[in-house]
């Protein structure tokens, strides 16, 4: 077997399908390996996945797909994703981008704390911050901030003039309903269904 550097995509394809048709356990995870510290194109590791049964890649593809991804729908990317992946990703895909704008259009209301000199000065900085600084970073066309991102920074950098102690119940009311969990929810539901071949939108 030549050294692993020497193998191409198309030879690790070619290995991993050989690997799983006669049942070549050693060669299907040299092959698997290879590929996790190769830097492989995202549609491809959902499609490694699925096709080879290697199921542990499938979220995170999935997930990247929905997050990351900003490459073309080139032929080779549409044949290598197939109609189904793609139905559901442009279907998810839609559902996270409205329910982000529906979050970032609209600053959740401050619960002030009895110690807030001006609830109103407090709730305009706070309605302020949100669009400038926080919706456009959520909002972001080539990265948008992940929820987890996005909550780090809510609750490590309150505006200047939003009273300490009214920032730290918004960001902790934020957390309580789950605001910004909806979308993993709605990821995590596509995703499960794409494991289990029964997705419906």
């Amino acid at each position: 077997m030549k050294p692993a550097y020497d193998y191409t995509l198309e030879d690790l394809d070619d290995l991993l399908n050989m690997a799983c048709f006669i049942q070549a356990d050693k060669a299907r995870e040299f092959a698997i390996n290879v590929l996790n510290s190769r830097d492989v194109p995202i549609p491809w590791m959902l499609y490694y996945g699925q096709c080879y049964d290697i199921p542990e890649w499938i979220p995170n593809a999935f997930w990247a797909l929905v997050h990351r991804w900003t490459g073309n729908l080139t032929e080779t990317n549409f044949h290598i994703l197939g109609c189904r992946n793609l139905r559901v990703l442009f279907h998810v895909k839609e559902e996270v981008s409205n329910l982000r704008s529906q979050i970032s259009y609209t600053a959740p209301s401050i619960p002030h704390d009895s110690t807030c000199p001006s609830n109103k000065e407090c709730q305009d900085t706070w309605n302020a911050s949100w669009w400038g600084s926080f919706a456009r970073h959520y909002l972001h066309p080539e990265r948008p901030e992940t929820p987890d991102e996005a909550i780090f920074k809510l609750s490590h950098a309150g505006p200047p003039k939003v009273h300490v102690s009214c920032h730290t119940r918004a960001v902790e009311w934020i957390k309580e309903k789950g605001i910004l969990q909806r979308e993993e929810q709605i990821i995590q539901h596509s995703i499960n269904m794409v494991l289990q071949g029964s997705w419906q939108p």
